[in-house]
């Protein structure tokens, strides 16, 4: 088995509460690093800092701490420090010293950390930035609650008070497995921390302290709920839709860890992050999405039926509103074919089917609106210049039923009716055309520039990855 199995199977485990297995896997994880990794290769630093949280998590402070020391020391070796992996496991490392009575250098650990929170604080990437600020505050937070303690107190207290939960970890093994664990090995760890940052560490560090996540499956709920939450409003903010893609980004990552192919969820989570990209104008990763989505899953219930049909009505949904005429009705043949009541009942069938009527009519529109074009073109050729204005001017109108005003062909007829119009010897009305068409080319390309402006930065789900089902 792969290094990247293990520690995807030994996630999976802590996800369950299943220690025991997780510690065997993340072991396996950690000779087969040795044996085939170079010392400067991070997964070799991250199964260390893996194992260290998961002993830490199981209160076994002892290995803990010489874990977390000798995963810090490696990448500081190679110079290859994961700066939120590090910001975590310095705050274990932190606590296990202050718990043992060594004030002086948890004390000195905690100043380091700071000091390098707040160097690092003029980073260019904003996540990077809140997280700093989030460690800050757990990190002074910490740090009085020692220095507020007689010495005598807390070395007495020692680590019974941390094993009792007294000093209860802001940063949970399941927190930081979701940042450092990569997606089948493929290089996607650094898109991962971005996109699951800001739904991981929203809460204020009292709520963190109090509400620890048992697992994947806790952080993949918290973060799909949030997504979808940020997504029920249809006329929501851009920056909120933006929120919602980066949770339902991440959530993707993570179901793609947890979930066997065929699982429902893993399926719902590609198709809400396919509203999201749809929303943000990113077309065809929401149509790969959708379809994704539903060659995942091989129903095998009633209910099960009845949800992958809710994809397909959304798929449905999609093509009727970017007019995909051919995909649309097959779509709609399928969900009438194997639709029950409960589906055939909802409000979504329902839009779908009325929007497909409308479709079709829109179609039948602009198939007769390219015939009038083919016309207009031939008689344009043949120097019956009148006639081929007249049918430019009717095929507009059609296309004008079947496209919203701004529609690129739109704008290609008005180009072809002023071309013609100018040979008539009319060059004001020509001008006036091409000005509309200048005017429709120039909205969408603004259009088209602010996706780009908008979506450059944000994680993509790798496709590719995704289409080859996990076991």
């Amino acid at each position: 088995m792969l290094w990247d199995n293990y520690v995807r199977k030994a996630t999976a485990a802590v996800g369950k509460s299943d220690y025991a297995e997780a510690d065997q896997l993340l072991k396996q994880a950690l000779q087969y690093a040795r044996e085939n990794f170079s010392a400067d290769d991070g997964r070799l630093g991250l199964t260390l800092s893996l194992l260290g949280q998961l002993y830490f998590k199981s209160k076994d402070f002892a290995q803990a701490e010489t874990l977390l020391e000798g995963s810090l020391k490696l990448q500081a070796d190679c110079g290859k420090l994961d700066y939120l992996c590090a910001l975590m496991d310095l705050f274990s490392l932190c606590q296990i010293k202050g718990a043992k009575g060594e004030l002086e250098q948890a004390l000195d650990l905690y100043d380091q950390t700071l000091n390098k929170i707040k160097a690092d604080r003029a980073s260019d990437n904003e996540l990077m930035r809140q997280a700093g600020e989030h460690f800050e505050k757990l990190f002074a937070m910490s740090r009085r609650s020692l220095t507020s303690a007689p010495r005598s107190a807390t070395a007495s207290k020692g680590l019974s008070a941390l094993t009792a939960g007294s000093q209860a970890a802001p940063v949970s093994h399941a927190e930081h497995a979701q940042f450092v664990t990569t997606a089948q090995g493929s290089g996607a760890r650094a898109a991962l921390t971005n996109s699951a940052y800001q739904s991981t560490f929203q809460a204020e560090p009292a709520v963190v302290a109090q509400s620890e996540p048992s697992g994947f499956y806790d952080l993949w709920t918290r973060q799909f709920r949030t997504g979808l939450a940020s997504l029920a409003d249809a006329d929501a903010e851009e920056e909120t839709v933006i929120s919602a893609y980066l949770n339902l980004e991440s959530a993707l990552r993570l179901a793609r860890n947890v979930f066997a192919s065929g699982d429902l969820r893993l399926a719902q989570t590609m198709a809400h992050l396919a509203e999201a990209s749809d929303r943000l104008g990113l077309y065809d990763q929401a149509e790969m999405l959708l379809r994704l989505a539903i060659s995942f899953v091989k129903p095998a219930t009633v209910s099960a039926v009845s949800d992958v049909l809710t994809i397909k009505l959304q798929f449905l949904s999609f093509c009727i509103k970017h007019d995909r005429y051919y995909a649309a009705e097959s779509l709609l043949s399928e969900i009438e074919q194997y639709a029950v009541n409960a589906v055939k009942e909802s409000p979504e069938y329902v839009r779908a089917t009325a929007g497909i009527a409308d479709m079709r009519k829109r179609y039948k529109a602009y198939v007769a609106a390219q015939d009038l074009l083919m016309q207009a073109v031939t008689s344009e050729s043949a120097g019956t210049l009148e006639t081929a204005a007249k049918m430019y001017g009717i095929a507009l109108s059609m296309i004008r039923q079947a496209f919203r005003p701004d529609h690129p062909d739109v704008a290609q007829i008005l180009r072809c009716r002023a071309n013609t119009v100018r040979k008539l010897g009319n060059p004001d009305q020509a001008d006036e055309l091409e000005d509309r068409a200048e005017r429709i080319e120039k909205a969408n390309e603004a259009a088209r520039a602010h996706t780009c402006q908008i979506t450059a930065s944000l994680p993509r789900p790798e496709i590719e990855m995704l289409a080859v089902k996990p076991s």
